[in-house]
């Protein structure tokens, strides 16, 4: 058989079997999306396995390979075979996605026998990481482009399957029964060097969170045994969860202003946004994001109770405060988390703005009798992101209307 390539598998998100007409009704599908990535066919023959790839530019079939025992075929002539596999019942056809289509197109055309010696190393690592359960996408799409960008990424790959093994071993010390859960849930991530920041985030906060159950008074768990429980009228769930929300609010704020009292504070210079770019459906500002936040002591607890929120917006911290001296992120935090979830889920219904804008709406709203239309469209967003949130005070009709 020909040389095998090495093609990233990228994210499997459809495999159906061979057959009549099969690959014409994925790719007729491919096009109504304008899907980018690749289908694969496998055909189990005799003596060896037929294996074909289509690369899909906005949902059109763009480049061609054919790999049988002996030869490569490319283009046209190449659809033709991949096509003749496809009716077959034994074959497999699987759609790839999240994989870079130019560099995928390039690899194609070119031929691995052109590729740098070192790619072969690279590989050779990558499966060693593969076969030890960390997750390798990020990396198949590497080493489709130049050598040197491939090597810095695998060294900034290492350097985070380094971390996570450090942070392997600390979950071991922090294991305590009331935390068990939380414990797993992040273990149970641990494969993927690709979620190193949102793990550390979860760490900071586990941490904080076993700091202030071990500063609980022992008197309070005595007296709470000692005294009757008293007898309560049983709520309706809606207010339970109201109470839920305002015990982990309060949580977060003793956290927060502990968290205060062992750094100081420095005075900074707001930066002028007068000419900052923002998205025009969501009002965020796109760089502001969390692998751009420059994470340090007197802030690590606010970068990881944002990027909690971001990864779980109606778990974790619902709501959530920042406070801060100016300057200091608190601008860049609220956007993070918002371009966080709209990287996540595009439909998503985020919306960032100031105090004095929502004022100046609710105000410009009463004016005109349409209180109506603005009270529907801030409840129907998913995520509300409200920056300067002390020019409220004074505000009573504002905040009224806000937390209704």
């Amino acid at each position: 058989m020909a040389k095998k390539f090495k093609l990233p598998e990228g994210k499997i998100v459809r495999t159906i079997e061979g057959g009549p007409g099969s690959l014409k009704k994925l790719l007729l599908d491919l096009k109504k999306y304008s899907f980018d990535g690749y289908v694969s066919t496998s055909m189990e023959q005799t003596d060896a396995t037929t294996e074909g790839y289509v690369v899909i530019k906005a949902g059109k079939p763009h480049t061609f390979l054919h790999i049988s025992k002996d030869d490569q075929t490319r283009g046209e002539e190449s659809l033709k075979k991949i096509w003749a596999d496809s009716y077959r019942k034994g074959c497999v056809i699987k759609l790839h996605a999240k994989v870079e289509v130019e560099a995928l197109t390039n690899l194609i055309e070119k031929g691995e026998e052109k590729r740098d010696p070192r790619f072969q190393e690279l590989e050779e690592k990558m499966e060693a990481w593969k076969s030890d359960g960390y997750l390798v996408t990020e990396l198949e799409t590497s080493l489709m482009g130049d050598i040197e960008r491939a090597e810095e990424s695998f060294a900034d790959y290492e350097e985070r399957i380094t971390r996570l093994e450090e942070i392997k071993e600390k979950l071991k010390s922090l294991e305590t029964e009331k935390f068990k859960l939380d414990i797993e849930e992040i273990e149970s991530r641990l494969n993927d060097p690709a979620s190193l920041r949102e793990i550390e985030g979860d760490i900071v906060i586990l941490e904080d969170r076993i700091s202030m159950e071990k500063e609980k008074p022992t008197e309070e768990a005595a007296e709470a045994e000692a005294e009757p429980e008293p007898e309560v009228e049983i709520e309706e769930e809606t207010e339970v969860a109201e109470k839920d929300v305002d015990t982990k609010a309060d949580e977060v704020y003793e956290m927060i202003l502990r968290h205060r009292s062992k750094t100081g504070e420095l005075d900074a210079e707001m930066p002028s946004d007068e000419e900052m770019e923002r998205d025009e459906r969501t009002n965020l500002i796109p760089h502001f994001v969390f692998d751009s936040f420059v994470v340090g002591p007197s802030n690590r607890f606010a970068y990881a109770a944002c990027l909690a929120v971001a990864r779980t917006p109606y778990k974790a911290y619902n709501p959530l405060f920042v406070t801060s001296g100016p300057g200091l992120g608190k601008t860049h935090l609220i956007s993070a988390i918002g371009n966080f979830i709209v990287e996540k889920n595009p439909k998503g219904n985020v919306l960032y703005l100031t105090t004095e804008s929502f004022s100046n709406a609710y105000k410009q709203a009463v004016k005109d009798g349409t209180l109506n239309e603005f009270r529907k469209l801030y409840r129907n967003v998913d995520v509300f992101l409200l920056d300067d949130a002390q020019f409220l005070e004074g505000r009573m009709d504002v905040q009224e209307e806000l937390f209704q």
